[in-house]
């Protein structure tokens, strides 16, 4: 497959680390660590974020097993070809008719799982509105700048899109999460995802449905500091660190 993530300069993936992937997390994994996971420590601990967020993606990811139609033997892993940058003005469009007359750009196509697949594209895709996308966000966005006339727009394509593909439709609307999950996996830095991280737990995590958290996030990054400062002093002996 191919992704804008995978062509990000200076960290360009080659194109043999670009698939094919033999799961979902594999699949993560290559975003998250751009191909290829890091050996060197500094590189190691910059990237522990990222190796947190897949941690806590392998135990939600169970959640969401069977929601889908599919009659294959691994239906929650199989993957699907995708445009992937399905955005407006990739769709054309007759202007008599609205009749969809053709889909452009298909640079950024390959094969992607279902949940990813199933993005609406511009202005229907309302993940960040459902669900906290993004490490900029408080919380979700929660249709703040909807209109009456927006949000029977938004009914109309859900119903159609149903209405003409059920599995399609689930993961549409079951997969906001697991969307999340792969939009912190492409962000540049760790840090991201750590704030990610910690908002995703205050404000995502129902902890009367799935107990707690699964790692306490505060001693992680204590631990983090911790070995980041060992880290430190190892390769420049000469920095000492405050003892506070």
């Amino acid at each position: 497959m191919n992704d804008i993530t995978f062509l990000d300069y200076p960290n360009q993936v080659t194109p043999e680390l670009c698939g094919p992937f033999n799961s979902e997390l594999e699949f993560l994994e290559a975003f998250a660590f751009r191909g290829r996971p890091p050996t060197r420590p500094k590189a190691m601990l910059g990237h522990r974020a990222f190796e947190k967020v897949l941690e806590v993606f392998s135990i939600i990811r169970p959640l969401y097993r069977g929601f889908a139609f599919s009659t294959s033997d691994r239906p929650d892993e199989t993957f699907h070809l995708s445009h992937g940058d399905l955005s407006n003005w990739n769709i054309l469009v007759d202007p008599t008719t609205g009749a969809v007359t053709g889909v452009i750009d298909w640079e950024m196509a390959g094969f992607r799982p279902a949940w990813l697949a199933a993005v609406a594209p511009g202005w229907f895709n309302d993940d960040p509105d459902r669900f906290l996308m993004s490490d900029h966000q408080g919380r979700r966005l929660e249709y703040k700048d909807d209109t009456i006339g927006d949000a029977e727009l938004r009914s109309h394509f859900r119903l159609q899109l149903a209405r003409w593909n059920m599995e399609l439709f689930c993961h549409f609307w079951l997969g906001p999460e697991l969307r999340a999950f792969f939009n912190t996996c492409t962000q540049t830095y760790a840090g991201n995802a750590e704030i990610w991280l910690r908002k995703y737990e205050m404000h995502e995590w129902d902890v009367k449905r799935r107990g707690a958290f699964p790692f306490d996030f505060m001693a992680w990054v204590w631990e983090r500091l911790v070995l980041e400062k060992t880290l430190v002093q190892l390769v420049h002996p000469c920095n000492q660190w405050s003892k506070s």
